[in-house]
């Protein structure tokens, strides 16, 4: 899939006096340089046709009229989906904008009717019959510019799917023309660099007292310089902060954090790429292996992991329609659960190493299971955590667990209550582990991801 960005000038507004390019956005079909560093290597494609296709709007007047601008289809050069665009004909071309601008701009008609238009017209024969997806929502533009000084405001489509034949390769695209829609759905991140919270050379070193304080001299230094000559050389999207537990003999274990910066380009990279991006950079500058830093960054550099799955299901229907908890989980459901949802493990394995625990913030019951790659002092999440209680942070119980323990018990409450109140259009910051989406966090070198409800398995 090659994801991309529809710019038409003929939908950037055209008053006087106006201040900032900003000011010419529409809402749809411009794209300002901040949105432009979505992508790494931004590509742009000028329309080559002589003519622009006819436009018509049926209110508040039937008018038609041909645009007074220009198209442009803006990609990343680095995310092409090893695409060759260098054999691509001009005539090709002309075609694919055909596409485009039929699909953005033709007011009120269905996917099947255009795909039907355009499979029939020798004028689109690159497109790929009945591959198309249009968004239901639209941008209505207040003032788009036709050749005859006029003025109409079409709707246009937030986004469009396709695929299509280009020098013999069949291509996917999904361009959107709201920018809007664009920054929220885009799904590439391009991650470009590490900012340290010092010297990395400095952070095996941090065993003496005069060493602790040349890191905190040089600490802000260090960060500041490398924030300039990252953003400044070279715009970004954001910059993405990792927070990563800190042990040495000084300043004892478990006390202190260190701050990572990754600098990103399009969407925000997950906890989980951010923290490979950070590992495989950080082992590359100071010529070591993992082994040495396990237990200095252990959020870094995991020995284990847990899945953890909330049991959504487990909830009946009473006399008087309401939704309650059931009291009583049947096991085998609880196994096919787990099955559905990993299904590299056997049965034998989920029988053996599954369990389940409870969770203070949430009457949903979940189900524990070691990752395959945990070694026999992980193989059980009561190894890890036997103090376990289940308790809120508030109870007076809850000192009586280990602080490894405490410290999970707070991270999978934050959690379960994240994901119980998301609502169906709730955008969360999930990874995709074993092709399924979660919430991570780690504990003592421990990843645990939660699945989340959107992921949890369909009709078991």
């Amino acid at each position: 899939m090659i994801y991309g960005f529809l710019s038409d000038t003929a939908a950037w507004l055209r008053a006087t006096g106006l201040s900032t390019v900003v000011d010419y956005n529409q809402g749809a079909m411009f794209i300002d340089e901040q949105t432009l560093n979505y992508f790494n290597t931004p590509a742009r494609i000028g329309d080559n046709r002589s003519q622009r296709l006819t436009i018509a709007v049926s209110t508040p007047e039937a008018v038609s009229g041909v645009p007074d601008g220009k198209l442009h289809l803006i990609l990343d050069n680095d995310q092409l989906d090893s695409v060759s665009f260098s054999s691509v004909t001009a005539s090709e071309y002309q075609k694919l904008f055909n596409i485009l601008e039929t699909c953005f701009t033709t007011q009120d008609k269905t996917a099947a009717y255009l795909s039907a238009a355009m499979a029939a017209d020798s004028n689109y024969d690159i497109f790929l019959a009945g591959t198309l997806e249009i968004s239901v929502d639209y941008v209505t533009v207040p003032y788009y510019y036709l050749t005859d000084d006029t003025t109409i405001a079409p709707r246009i489509r937030s986004w469009i799917k396709f695929q299509c034949v280009l020098a013999g390769q069949t291509v996917e695209f999904k361009i959107w023309a709201d920018l809007d829609d664009f920054k929220a759905d885009y799904p590439h991140t391009t991650m470009t660099s590490v900012i340290y919270p010092c010297d990395p050379s400095l952070i095996l070193t941090l065993n003496t007292v005069e060493n602790v304080a040349k890191m905190l001299q040089e600490s802000s230094f260090s960060s500041i310089t490398a924030s300039s000559a990252e953003v400044g050389g070279d715009d970004h999207t954001g910059v993405f902060s990792f927070k990563c537990k800190y042990n040495n003999s000084i300043l004892g274990i478990g006390r202190y954090s260190f701050y990572f910066g990754v600098t990103y380009k399009g969407r925000t990279p997950s906890r989980e790429e951010a923290r490979q991006y950070i590992k495989t950079n950080l082992l590359a500058d100071t010529n070591t292996t993992e082994d040495i830093w396990i237990d200095v960054l252990p959020d870094l550099f995991s020995r284990s992991a847990f899945y953890l799955v909330p049991i959504w299901s487990n909830y009946t229907t009473n006399a008087a329609s309401e939704t309650i908890k059931s009291g009583i989980y049947d096991t085998e459901e609880f196994i096919n659960v787990l099955k559905a949802a990993y299904p590299t493990y056997t049965v034998a394995s989920l029988e053996q190493y599954a369990q389940v625990l409870i969770v203070a913030a949430s009457d949903v019951l979940l189900a524990a299971l070691p990752s395959e790659d945990n070694d026999a002092a992980s193989k059980y999440l009561t190894q890890l955590h036997p103090t376990y209680m289940g308790v809120a942070t508030a109870s007076t119980l809850f000192s009586k667990q280990s602080a490894a323990t405490q410290e999970f018990s707070e991270q999978l409450n934050d959690t379960m209550g994240t994901l119980i109140a998301a609502g169906a259009g709730t955008v969360l910051d999930a990874d995709e582990v074993m092709n399924r989406q979660h919430l991570s966090f780690s504990v003592n070198s421990v990843d645990y991801h939660v699945l989340i409800k959107a992921d949890y398995p369909a009709g078991v």
